[in-house]
């Protein structure tokens, strides 16, 4: 029986009407002035259900796609999301499963928690008000209660943490600083292993293997983690200060990284060769963040314009007068899935799903409100997996972006420089029984780490 019939077979069975070569997908919207997350076939825009949190939220997707965190920065508190669809391997064959999605009983509970990161199979949140940082393990996502490990440095300050391995990389600042000076690498006792200070204004970070890039006021900053003392290195921005970078993205496609570079330019920053090259844009982009396949950045500007950038020079491919110029307020967001990118009009509610080349509108639909964040979960196949059956899913969304795989894509979910736009709060609908997933068959080996990074023009 070839893969896909075999896969076919399964979907079947199980009466997937949406499981399909390309996967099935949701997309996850949380409402800028309450607590709702609706949750909608990507597919044909359908409601599936709608979930309820204390307030306002932002959205992370994480793993192999099944699950979302949804961090409440005015609630104090992080939720995690069953997405409801995921596939098993079972070597010659897939099965795909779906249910209904349903928030976690668990809480993460942390002061004003805004910067998510997942990395190495481990997700950390940053906690501005308490300058601390919660880690949890994916693989304990189906517990009761997950263990969370606490990690602070310093004064509280609008910070981010990577996990790698049994240690942390945690941004540090001076008292009365709101954005850090550097970084320190730390055990999870909070002792001090190593100490960077030369990144003013850190915000943002993507990761890829043992490597960290975190944006700096004056360019990035590299950490090497695969030996110990650990290496590192600044890259400075072409003209200075005047080149802020704030936003940082990678995908597996790429040996580059990808960042903002103060409002009318985006980054290429070559940690190989030290460098990094300018990519200007016609007017301050408002978001932007790879496609699936990475072929692609896709950024929306201040004009209500989205483009499709090309990675490797910067070239503008495509253009179009898409939503309404932004001035101020909730921002319009991006989310990707396999072919398509999803964007949302600040101003009217109204979602556009695009072809993530062409641009072209493939399906509109309202989202009963003003999202301030959106994201996708799910399920999708590589390219090589009709001939080999790996479960490898190229994320960007992470992080985050999930690039996922081997790529340790932290959710470094910078979002612009509107600190204080993150109003995420959430009231917790959790069905107690909701955890008992029948076939669930260790879908958390696979802990694809990611960046998420979409730069939704939120440096928190």
């Amino acid at each position: 029986m070839s893969y896909f019939r075999a896969l076919l077979v399964s979907c079947i069975a199980l009466g997937l009407q949406l499981c399909a070569a390309d996967g099935a997908h949701r997309l996850l919207l949380a409402d800028s002035e309450s607590g709702s997350i609706r949750v909608l076939n990507l597919e044909d825009g359908d409601e599936v259900e709608t979930l309820e949190l204390s307030g306002p939220a932002r959205l992370y997707t994480v793993g192999d796609g099944r699950y979302a965190f949804a961090v409440q920065r005015e609630q104090n508190v992080t939720n995690a999301i069953d997405g409801g669809l995921w596939i098993d391997d079972h070597g010659d064959h897939f099965h795909a499963y779906m249910r209904d999605p349903v928030v976690f009983d668990f809480d993460i509970e942390g002061g004003v928690p805004t910067h998510f990161v997942e990395n190495d199979g481990v997700i950390a949140v940053y906690n501005d008000g308490a300058g601390d940082a919660s880690l949890m393990r994916l693989s304990e996502i189906r517990q009761d209660s997950p263990a969370v490990d606490v990690v602070a440095n310093g004064p509280a300050h609008h910070g981010v943490a990577v996990p790698l391995d049994d240690q942390v990389l945690i941004s540090i600042a001076d008292d009365g600083e709101s954005l850090p000076k550097g970084v320190d690498l730390v055990d999870m006792d909070s002792t001090i292993l190593q100490e960077v200070h030369d990144c003013p204004l850190l915000h943002g970070s993507a990761s890829d293997g043992d490597l960290v890039v975190l944006g700096c006021g004056d360019g990035v900053l590299v950490v090497d983690n695969s030996d110990s003392p650990m290496e590192t290195f600044n890259i400075p921005s072409p003209d200075g200060e005047e080149g802020r970078v704030g936003t940082v993205i990678k995908h597996p496609r790429w040996d580059f990284f990808i960042g903002n570079h103060g409002p009318l330019a985006l980054s290429k920053i070559d940690v190989a060769e030290r460098s990094m090259e300018l990519f200007p844009v016609p007017i301050d982009v408002s978001a932007f963040g790879f496609t699936k396949d990475g072929r692609s950045i896709v950024a929306i500007t201040m004009d209500g314009q989205v483009h499709t950038i090309s990675p490797s020079d910067g070239n503008i491919t495509n253009s179009v007068e898409l939503i309404a110029p932004y001035e101020s307020g909730v921002r319009p967001v991006l989310a990707f899935a396999p072919g398509r990118v999803v964007v949302s009009d600040h101003s009217s509610g109204e979602i556009y799903v695009l072809d993530d080349e062409t641009l072209d509108t493939k399906m509109t639909f309202d989202a009963d409100g003003i999202p301030q964040s959106m994201t996708v979960v799910g399920w999708e196949f590589d390219d090589d997996d009709e001939h080999d059956h790996d479960h490898d899913h190229d994320d960007d969304d992470h992080d985050h972006d999930h690039d996922d795989d081997d790529h340790d894509h932290d959710h470094d979910h910078d979002h612009d420089d509107d600190d204080d736009d993150h109003d995420h709060d959430h009231d917790h609908e959790h069905g107690d029984d909701d955890h008992d997933h029948d076939h669930d068959h260790d879908d958390d080996d696979h802990e694809h780490d990611h960046d998420h990074d979409h730069g939704n023009g939120d440096d928190e």
